[in-house]
């Protein structure tokens, strides 16, 4: 049934983790029950599914009786808290990203690796904190927002989709995003060894001169797109194409330079074998992001095809 299914991947977003395949078998054989009861002696359509569907109501509200009671916030309203912050702590993110090569075009301004940390972890504890503290003046207000009461079946899509791996998408967000300031020179990576910069210095070879626009659209869109899934929780097929292409785009950038070595440049008292050291270095880890990217090509593929699989 597939509004069914569609119904029950916006409830998976926000259920406890530890209890979801439990709930979801539950709901879904409730469900199909009552629908078959529906429909009598006749085939469940999509009119059927949809009356159910609005019988129990908005997928966050439905959520919120599976939730433990919080102190501060209530289960009716900790999913919409916990969406709600989800969004924006991205969204915060995302901009202070953007700020970071905006301070770096306009003066210059460069930062280290903890000086970029920090700056974000500071960013993100105060957006957290100010999202919790309006949500516990809406919980102890007595006041609900209403768009449980206007929800209805018909915002429900009958595309195929895939649950996400949260912890997965934030790690690569955080590995996209220090990419892209480091390859367009706003974080400095410092060289820790003591006395190696008077000795030697390694640089990007040649070959990777062409490749500066390239994959700035490449990290910069895989960025965009990990962003919009976090934020909607749901693998959806136009996502899983867009990461399938972007993913080929990678495996065959990370071919090509494996195909024009050297991929550093050295120079200083470091020897030959030092200098086929470094370069193997370095080509070891165009083939580990090689083959990582390989297996999130094959997660991609293994998602659309189960997603397919229940929709059919």
């Amino acid at each position: 049934m597939q509004l069914i299914e569609s119904y029950l991947s916006e409830i998976e977003r926000f259920l406890p983790a530890r209890q979801r395949a439990d709930i979801l078998g539950e709901l879904r054989s409730s469900l199909e029950e009552q629908v078959l009861d529906l429909a009598g002696d006749n085939a469940p359509g999509l009119d059927e599914q949809k009356s159910v569907i609005n019988r129990l109501g908005h997928p966050m509200s439905v959520a919120s009786g599976y939730q433990a009671q919080r102190y501060l916030i209530g289960p009716e309203l900790f999913p919409t808290f916990v969406q709600t912050l989800k969004i924006v702590l991205v969204v915060v993110a995302a901009i202070q990203l953007a700020i970071m090569m905006i301070a770096y075009v306009t003066s210059g301004w460069t930062t280290s690796v903890i000086g970029m940390l920090t700056g974000v972890f500071d960013t993100l504890l105060w957006a957290s904190l100010v999202v919790s503290i309006v949500f516990v003046i809406i919980e102890y207000s007595g006041h609900r927002l209403d768009w449980y009461d206007k929800w209805s079946a018909d915002s429900l899509s009958l595309s195929a989709r895939s649950s996400v791996d949260r912890g997965g998408l934030i790690s690569d967000l955080i590995s996209e995003g220090i990419f892209l300031l480091w390859w367009n020179d706003v974080l400095v990576l410092q060289n820790w060894i003591p006395g190696a910069r008077e000795l030697f210095t390694v640089t990007l070879g040649d070959v990777w001169g062409p490749l500066y626009l390239p994959l700035n659209l490449l990290f910069g869109a895989w960025f965009l797109l990990h962003t919009y899934v976090l934020i909607r929780d749901l693998w959806q097929p136009i996502a899983l194409y867009t990461e399938l292409i972007l993913g080929a785009v990678c495996i065959g950038i990370g071919v090509w330079l494996l195909a024009h070595r050297p991929l550093l440049s050295v120079s200083g008292d470091i020897g030959v074998n030092g200098e086929l050291i470094v370069d193997r270095v370095m080509m070891t880890v165009v083939v580990g992001v090689v083959l990582v990217t390989v297996w999130e090509f094959g997660k991609a593929v293994r998602r659309l095809m189960s997603a397919r699989r229940i929709i059919g």
